[in-house]
């Protein structure tokens, strides 16, 4: 642990830390818009992380401070809403919400955030806030989940507490993620499995160009974008299938008049990007980079 960062903790709560967690951010190599339509996912984990320091107190008052924010949020365990101001504080709290909604008995804890993982980038910031809480109070409080649990139920306060409805990717990523590797994702059966990333031999690096053009899931038209392809699904049930994964190209043209054209393109973008992403799958195996 960085000494500085145990110092702080101990000047702003008067206490030395019990546990550090930490999870990491993510790129997504290919699946785009697929995970939150029980579709297939390629991203693999970043070397930024973000930090979880904390201790446990005797009561149930909970002080989080972030030192990338300069700031503080304090509430308690019997009165957790949302916060109007640090929506930052929010991932936290959902975390706290979700273990409490699921019957896990929780006490108050002082705890100090910091993180590398730039914030609304695309790298997912959010979920590794998320993932390195449920994993620092799982560890205090004794509380033991498989990883995909984990997952779910830190995707789960994104959903249901801060009110964005994403995927299960991202939060998957960062709890499973290794070093080298891409992690392939069925989004709906949860099955997995880990492909050597061998960029280094083959002579390649991967590139991530900050835009500076932020990214705010909430306030852009995510869920509105995730409301038509559903749309659009259940017009395809009608034909048969069960998800997009079944779901062809020439079914869904059949279909296209019951469409409106945005639903119309967010399905065909699903369908097509799940088949480049089990394409990307077999080039990875075989380490044919160009595919």
């Amino acid at each position: 642990m960085d000494g500085s960062k145990e110092d702080t903790f101990l000047r702003i709560f008067h206490s030395r830390p019990e546990v550090l967690s930490s999870a990491p951010g993510r790129i997504n190599l290919i699946g785009e818009h697929t995970d939150y339509n029980n579709g297939y996912v390629l991203p693999a984990a970043i070397h930024l992380r973000t930090h979880f320091l904390l201790a446990s107190r005797p009561d149930s008052k909970v002080r989080i401070w972030s030192e990338n924010f300069q700031e503080e949020e304090t509430f308690d365990l019997e009165a957790i809403v949302p916060s109007e101001n640090r929506r930052w504080a929010n991932y936290v709290k959902g975390i706290f919400w979700v273990l409490k909604q699921e019957g896990h008995r929780l006490g108050g804890v002082d705890a100090m955030i910091w993180g590398e993982v730039p914030l609304e980038s695309g790298l997912s910031s959010s979920a590794a806030l998320e993932v390195s809480v449920i994993k620092g109070l799982s560890t205090v409080w004794d509380i033991v989940l498989p990883p995909p649990k984990m997952a779910k139920l830190a995707q789960r306060a994104e959903n249901d507490f801060v009110g964005v409805k994403c995927g299960l990717m991202d939060q998957f990523i960062s709890v499973l993620g290794r070093k080298d590797s891409a992690l392939f994702l069925d989004c709906e059966t949860l099955d997995y499995s880990f492909y050597p990333l061998n960029l280094e031999k083959a002579g390649l690096s991967i590139l991530v160009h900050d835009t500076k053009v932020r990214r705010k899931l909430a306030s852009s038209e995510y869920n509105r974008r995730r409301q038509e392809a559903t749309q659009a699904l259940e017009i395809l049930k009608l034909k048969g299938v069960r998800s997009y994964k079944d779901a062809t190209t020439a079914l869904l043209e059949s279909s296209r008049a019951q469409m409106g054209p945005v639903p119309y393109k967010r399905a065909r973008h699903v369908i097509t990007e799940n088949g480049r992403v089990l394409r990307a799958v077999e080039a990875l195996q075989k380490d044919d980079f160009p595919g």
